[in-house]
């Protein structure tokens, strides 16, 4: 069995749990009869797994309706079952076996195998799995947790600097298209950056040189140079070197990409970064679009798209291309012409070019970011512009003597001369990403401010079993919000495990927060004392210890306690900006925990909450914005938007974002989708034309938010009526 991966049997009812204690996360599947357990070789499968048992029954329950693709021992796809869709694959198949049977959308790689046939039917909403003539199932699973194989150590110097971007290349598990998978792309090499002593030190020998590519990035030798083009050397997995001196013309421009005896500039002008994204983007739809060549032959929108439009490469001799000759043909197409099709980008980074910020790269090229240069934000001192005359508002002053507990001596500071946070706060230049970082000085408005101790505990191994969740409601007259509670676990199949605090001291609240929890939603009231607690304030500040992964703190003006919450252990946390109005607040905490429940992460959460209410653009994301409380049902989370098109027709438009568990480049197949065409799982996908059964029919299926005239509305409780 591999470190952090374990198989346990159930009783009631029968079947056996996955147990990924390198992620977390917890799996259930069912069988007809008692399931026993005994390893089996590895090799019956078609793919690598880290662990492989007999289970000795011959079905398997999923409680969804997830997809099926069934393979020879060759990988070769013999069938596939999407959506409601049923195969069966006989043992006939002389020569092919084992069969493997492949499940999509699972919070592990999950694998069955059988020495004969393999089939899988729909039942009562439930994917079944079974074998031909009793034959007993074999079970394969691999974890999708990625860790950094190495750590590079540099020093401060441009020149340095390119030999460790050139190393992250070597995570690439394929040279192939098929790294457009997430599971195919590993979490790149951590950079530590010293001065003086050695200047560079790379132990596992991970570095791509020149001599083994003929593709390469040729830059300035600048700093901001080397950070936009990480996110590309990455996923090309090619090198990045300093620019002859005969062609440093342009110091605005980051360089040129070197693709055998082609030359591509990558930008001049006061945005150089944006000619680089484009190549990434091209590069990576491309590479979307010819992978359906290989592994997963699956009708692709993307691709249909671009044949519609006339771009008909050969697809199959692209995929067997060698890097250089694929690149010069994707590239041979304007970006202009396929620039709608791109997938919205997960994350944008706005940094600034000095060394210590290197050492946050890895985290900022393994989600392909979008690297910008910080310094374009302009500062505000403007006042709150909500009308807040006559709100009953969480900002009020409770005097109390601090008590004692796990704390430490509170910073000397006078209050009465500290800058309001007004002043400080960042307006940072817009993006179309999902997710915005700011790298930089101040307090970003629309973007997250990670730290890199954060960005390193979201990587680390984590225990699975329930998610916990602690709801603390410090004030009787925000009670309205404690109802979250019965938010938080409105899963099937997902056990949560939600306590209650009302009242909670300070002692007893920073006992709470150092405790292991993935989630603490607050709600009470906060001031430059700190937050509020029934005997008195607890400044976050004078904290050791916070083991909470992720929290919320709805009140007002939280973001100097939720920074500090993330100094002291913290991964990630949703905090407001300015003041915020008691009944909006309550809308918005109900709301995020909604959608944190459906698999959302703290910033794609905000990110469509923006949209629901101006009260929503007064909150930020403190820390890491990627960390989740809970995965979604399918992997990918999804918005939909609905308008009445008709009597009985509706317009029903379904949006997806990124994930830990399906990061960019997964696809997605909508459950209200009749031609079993599936897309790539960021932004706008579709709209469907569906009539009033048809869209009943598919918030049966999942639960996921809807917006309708603007405001948002949830699946499971949504009248068509309400849409007009």
């Amino acid at each position: 069995m591999s470190k952090g991966l374990s198989l346990v049997p159930l009783s009631d009812p029968v079947g056996v749990r996955i147990l990924d204690d390198i992620q977390g996360v917890t799996t259930d599947l069912w069988t007809n009869t008692a399931v026993s357990l005994s390893p089996c070789s590895p090799d019956a499968f078609c793919f690598p797994v880290d662990s492989a048992y007999d289970l000795n029954v011959e079905e398997v329950r999923l409680p969804t309706e997830v997809n099926v693709i069934i393979r020879a021992r060759d990988a070769t796809v013999l069938g596939t079952a999407m959506n409601k869709e049923e195969t069966f694959i006989g043992s006939d198949q002389r020569g092919r076996r084992p069969l493997t049977a492949e499940v999509a959308s699972q919070k592990v790689n999950l694998y069955f195998s059988a020495r004969g046939g393999l089939q899988t039917t729909l039942r009562d909403g439930e994917r079944h799995i079974s074998t031909e003539n009793g034959e007993p199932l074999r079970i394969g699973i691999r974890s999708r947790h990625e860790y950094p194989e190495a750590t590079i150590t540099t020093d401060s110097s441009p020149r340095s600097l390119m030999r460790a971007v050139s190393a992250f290349g070597s995570a690439l598990k394929t040279d192939s298209p098929e790294r457009s998978w997430p599971t195919m792309r590993g979490f790149p090499p951590l950079v530590e950056v010293r001065d003086g002593g050695q200047q560079f030190d790379d132990p596992a020998n991970l570095e791509i040189t020149a001599a083994e590519s003929d593709v390469r990035i040729e830059v300035f030798p600048t700093h901001e140079a080397v950070f936009h083009v990480a996110s590309l050397a990455y996923y090309l997995g090619v090198p990045v070197v300093p620019l002859p001196q005969s062609a440093r013309t342009d110091i605005s421009s980051p360089g040129r990409l070197i693709v055998g005896s082609s030359t591509v500039e990558l930008g001049t002008g006061t945005h150089p970064h944006e000619r680089v994204t484009e190549v990434l983007q091209q590069v990576f739809t491309l590479d979307c679009v010819t992978r359906t060549e290989g592994l997963y032959p699956i009708d692709l929108n993307v691709r249909n798209a671009l044949e519609g439009r006339g771009i008909c490469f050969d697809w199959h001799a692209l995929y067997h291309d060698p890097l250089s000759e694929r690149l010069q043909t994707y590239l041979s197409v304007p970006y202009s012409r396929l620039e709608d099709l791109v997938p919205r980008w997960k994350l944008t980074a706005d940094i600034d070019s000095t060394p210590e910020h290197a050492e946050q790269l890895p985290f900022l090229v393994s989600e392909l970011a979008e690297v910008r240069r910080a310094g374009n934000g302009a500062v505000t001192t403007a006042a709150n512009t909500l009308d807040v005359v006559g709100e009953f508002y969480r900002e009020r002053r409770l005097a109390a003597p601090i008590d004692g507990g796990p704390l430490r001596a509170l910073p000397s500071r006078d209050v009465r001369n500290e800058a309001s946070l007004n002043e400080q706060i960042i307006t940072t230049a817009p993006t179309e990403s999902i997710q915005h970082l700011w790298l930089s000085d101040g307090v970003p408005a629309g973007a997250a401010k990670p730290t890199i101790e954060a960005f390193k505990r979201r990587i680390d191994e984590q225990p699975s079993g329930d998610v916990r969740v602690a709801v603390v409601v410090n004030d009787a007259e925000m009670h309205d919000e404690l109802s979250v509670q019965d938010l938080y676990g409105l899963r099937d199949f997902i056990s949560f495990e939600v306590d209650i605090h009302e009242n909670l001291t300070q002692r007893e609240l920073a006992i709470l927060l150092a405790e292991e929890r993935d989630f603490v939603h607050y709600v009470g009231h906060v001031d430059e004392r700190g937050i509020q607690c029934a005997d008195g304030w607890l400044d976050a500040r004078s904290l050791t210890t916070v083991n909470t992964r992720a929290f919320v703190l709805n009140a007002c003006k939280s973001y100097d306690q939720g920074a500090a919450l993330i100094e002291a252990g913290a991964i990630g946390g949703v905090v407001t900006l300015r003041l915020v109005p008691n009944e909006p607040a309550t809308r918005i905490g109900r709301t995020l925990a909604r959608l944190l429940n459906a698999g959302f992460s703290l910033g794609s959460a905000l990110d469509l909450l923006v949209d629901d209410t101006i009260t929503a653009q007064q909150y930020t994301v403190v820390g890491d914005p990627m960390v989740s409380v809970a995965d979604g049902k399918s992997g990918t989370p999804i918005s939909g938007s609905i308008e009445r098109r008709g009597e009985d027709r509706f317009a029903l438009t379904v949006s997806a974002y990124p994930s830990e568990w399906a990061n960019l480049g997964a696809t997605y197949l909508p459950s209200v989708s009749k031609d079993g065409v599936q897309y790539l799982n960021s932004g706008v996908l579709d709209t469907f034309e569906l009539t009033g059964d048809e869209l009943r029919e598919g918030f049966s299926r999942e639960r996921f938010p809807v917006i309708v005239n603007g405001r948002i509305h949830w699946s499971d409780c949504l009248s068509l009526d309400e849409i007009f």
